[in-house]
């Protein structure tokens, strides 16, 4: 499990951090436009199917990005999230814990971004891609824009998203 990088840089966008600015960046780089595009954890953001498990901004689905996700295996051209961060209390959430999902739901050949301060070990059945450094801004965490491209279809039919990390990547 390797990355197969194709471009390296640093981003500071200005205003919204995720996902417009870096979406549109994203897309000279990998070509996301004109795609099926689920967006996981969206909060304010209109990117795509936007699924939240806080309705305030109304998204298109509004449920728990962590759970069993209500799409097809292979539906998706693209997966995108952006989870809130979990500090080991109530807020956020554990990282990995939509992995499994988000690629099921993915075509071969799809692109799955999460963005986050760690840099995600690559998913089973796909490859690293892209790892882009994101700062936010003086006093804030970087962020990583993690970028997997899907290669083959795993099925982990015993595995529910909230269970163990390495039984999910």
């Amino acid at each position: 499990m390797s990355y197969e990088i194709k471009e390296t840089w640093i981003y500071r966008p200005r205003g919204i951090i995720f996902p417009e600015p870096i979406y549109n960046r994203v897309d000279d780089l990998i070509g996301l436009k004109d795609k099926k595009v689920l967006h996981l954890f969206s909060g304010k953001s209109k990117v795509g199917i936007t699924c939240d498990v806080n309705n305030t901004f109304n998204p298109t689905y509004n449920i728990d990005c962590s759970d069993i996700l209500p799409f097809d295996d292979c539906s998706m051209d693209n997966v995108i999230a952006d989870p809130p961060y979990y500090d080991g209390h109530s807020y956020g959430v554990k990282p990995y814990s939509f992995v499994k999902e988000a690629v099921r739901v993915l075509k071969i050949n799809g692109f799955f971004m999460v963005m986050h301060p760690i840099r995600y070990i690559i998913p089973k059945g796909c490859i690293g891609y892209a790892l882009i450094g994101v700062s936010t801004g003086p006093n804030l965490k970087a962020r990583w824009l993690n970028v997997f491209k899907k290669k083959e279809h795993i099925i982990n039919k015993n595995v529910k998203s909230n269970e163990s990390m390495r039984k999910m990547v």
